[in-house]
């Protein structure tokens, strides 16, 4: 999941800003949630679904169903991506910022 987090940063052209942004604040502002939640969306559409399940695993959810991975509907797997993602994501400024 540690690569994913770094393909979505890499492509957020304003990560510098929302770092700051978080330094400053210690808040996250929507426009910046919202482009965090876009560039996880398009990174997802850009993964295969054996990929996606595979990715899946590796959070705490996929972790603690590993047995249903095949059984579960792509759709199911890719909001629970999208959830783990985005809280990652997020996360990551404050621990960069030294909060």
């Amino acid at each position: 999941m540690d690569e994913a987090v770094i393909v979505i940063i890499d492509h957020l052209s304003s990560w510098d800003a929302i770092v700051a942004e978080v330094a400053k604040n210690n808040s996250l502002g929507l426009p910046a949630c919202n482009q965090i939640e876009h560039e996880v969306a398009i990174f997802l559409q850009t993964l295969t679904d054996d990929h996606k399940r595979n990715l899946w695993l590796e959070t705490e959810v996929g972790m603690m169903h590993s047995d249903d991975a095949e059984s579960l509907l792509i759709d199911s797997v890719v909001m629970d991506l999208e959830v783990a993602l985005f809280e990652t994501v997020t996360n990551t400024p404050w621990e960069q910022a030294g909060k």
